[in-house]
């Protein structure tokens, strides 16, 4: 459904309907509801066997109509928000952006393509995408998790040092750590 003129206005008749791909490292849900100001009715896309969600779950409903994906193909997930005429899909955090790329496929609405999402979210991914695209980084090794310390250290001998170890996916440097030295390096 493609919607003309502002919300509510007297051309549209209609506020677009937005489902969010909602967890708990999400902006909080009322200062989205607050940004928006009206702009849209809201769909929260949650998972609702998530223990994290806590009192979310009560509060949820009375922002927006929930439609839980626990344990269900999204692609059904997706039949239930055509039902209710959802105009697009967002996600205002990493660990949601697959699910909202997948439902804005299945919708057809636009959205991030999975590669957009992948290297968004993959370290690795992303700095394949930057380099492709001519924009200079700094050298980059994957290092798998089964790997040993010894054939770890020996994959980045070629790169100088300090060097920075961190997860492929993540956010907030969790888990990220400096290494000045090969030595440094065995022990992060």
């Amino acid at each position: 459904m493609t919607i003309t003129g502002e919300p509510d206005s007297p051309i549209s008749g209609v506020r677009p309907t937005l489902a969010v791909a909602y967890d708990v490292s999400s902006s909080s849900p009322l200062e989205i509801v607050d940004a928006l100001d009206g702009a849209c009715e809201l769909v929260w896309v949650v998972d609702g066997s998530d223990p994290r969600l806590g009192s979310w779950s009560r509060l949820l409903p009375r922002l927006g109509r929930v439609v839980d994906v626990a344990d269900r193909d999204l692609a059904v997930v997706a039949g239930e928000l055509a039902g209710i005429c959802v105009d697009g899909v967002v996600a205002f955090t990493d660990s949601q952006l697959p699910i909202a790329s997948r439902l804005c496929e299945l919708l057809g609405c636009e959205g991030n393509s999975a590669r957009v999402v992948r290297a968004l979210t993959d370290k690795v991914t992303q700095r394949e995408v930057l380099a492709e695209a001519g924009l200079p980084g700094p050298r980059v090794v994957a290092i798998d998790a089964g790997l040993s310390v010894a054939e770890a250290v020996c994959r980045t001998t070629h790169l100088s040092h300090p060097v920075v170890i961190k997860p492929r996916r993540g956010s907030g440097s969790e888990h990220t750590v400096r290494a000045d030295d090969p030595c440094s390096l065995s022990h992060a």
